[in-house]
């Protein structure tokens, strides 16, 4: 969801999103177009909770490893 913009991905949430972002390796495509959306894990605890929900982690099969 960063990649589409933070206030985005808040919205997104409270549409039913249940990820807000993922970590991409050698994503080139946005690089390539001189598009580069970052952010630190820190910030997105605080975008989620500033949307109104709890930020957690979770594995890829979505069982909850931390809830912060």
């Amino acid at each position: 969801m960063v990649l589409r913009g933070k206030r985005t991905g808040q919205v997104a949430l409270s549409w039913g999103a249940d990820d807000f972002g993922g970590t991409l390796f050698e994503e080139n495509v946005h690089a390539a177009a001189d598009y580069v959306n970052k952010t630190t894990v820190d910030e997105i605890m605080t975008l989620i909770r500033d949307a109104g929900f709890t930020p957690a982690q979770r594995t890829t099969d979505y069982d909850i490893l931390k809830i912060y």
